[in-house]
């Protein structure tokens, strides 16, 4: 129930087998994560730089 507060919901370290882990971990982490980080941040500023972002309001 995600209403609730229950904090040791979140003790159990295992990770699902289907769980989204994009770099890996471990040993085995990917050795260009800190490369595609700085690219994606590099892409946001440059998206955010040419186009104006606003809050289009509830229809």
């Amino acid at each position: 129930n995600p209403d609730e507060f229950i904090p040791e919901r979140f003790l159990n370290n295992e990770i699902a087998k289907n769980a989204f882990i994009p770099f890996g971990g471990g040993t085995r982490i990917c050795p260009g994560k800190n490369m595609s980080n700085v690219q994606i941040k590099t892409l946001l500023i440059l998206l955010l730089r040419k186009y104006d972002v606003e809050l289009v309001d509830k229809v």
